[in-house]
């Protein structure tokens, strides 16, 4: 297993959890949480739970990258949980483009993003994500957090984050990551 960086939180589960079960309801395993493996040097489970509550507490506006209309898809489950939980959820998908999701316009690219997007989530393959991290950094001046969803995992990407101080999340889920660290509660409940 590759060495991870500081910044960098990912957990490697023994078998990836479906995030979301066929009926539409997440599915959070608690059991399986326990056995993960925890591949982020000297950090315990409470370190990792810390930092990401901190990230999902403190993020507002996310860039969630690969969204689909389908509400099978993954992309717009997720979307549709951070957003009805508080976040201002901005889909990119050159093919929805101008369309309106969850209260927001769908952009076509990174760059489309408004200025105060914190969060970019990715639902594109592990070897497609140096480019959207590329283009975040160079046009998203708040961004605080590069996301990747359940099984992504891109090195170079991670590293070029971390070298400004951006955190990254591999391998995980947000709207399984909610529910788990912080509730039910609405983000606007919790914070104001």
């Amino acid at each position: 297993m590759e060495r991870l960086q500081p910044h960098s939180l990912s957990l490697v589960p023994p078998t990836a959890p479906e995030a979301i079960l066929p009926s539409g309801a997440f599915s959070f395993l608690a059991l399986e949480w326990t056995s993960w493996v925890i591949s982020w040097g000297g950090m315990t489970q409470t370190d990792i739970d810390t930092r990401l509550r901190n990230i999902l507490t403190s993020t507002r506006v996310i860039g969630l990258i690969g969204l689909s209309h389908k509400p099978e898809r993954a992309s717009y489950r997720v979307a549709r949980f951070l957003s009805e939980n508080g976040y201002r959820v901005i889909g990119v998908n050159p093919g929805l483009a101008g369309k309106e999701m969850f209260g927001e316009v769908v952009v076509a690219s990174v760059a489309d993003l408004p200025k105060e997007t914190d969060m970019i989530d990715l639902f594109r393959r592990s070897e497609a994500i140096e480019p959207f991290v590329d283009d975040a950094l160079a046009n998203l001046p708040n961004l605080r957090t590069v996301w990747m969803q359940l099984e992504i995992f891109n090195a170079p990407a991670r590293a070029k984050a971390e070298a400004r101080g951006i955190e990254v999340v591999e391998d995980r889920c947000p709207a399984i990551e909610y529910p788990r660290l912080i509730g039910s509660g609405a983000l606007t409940e919790l914070v104001g």
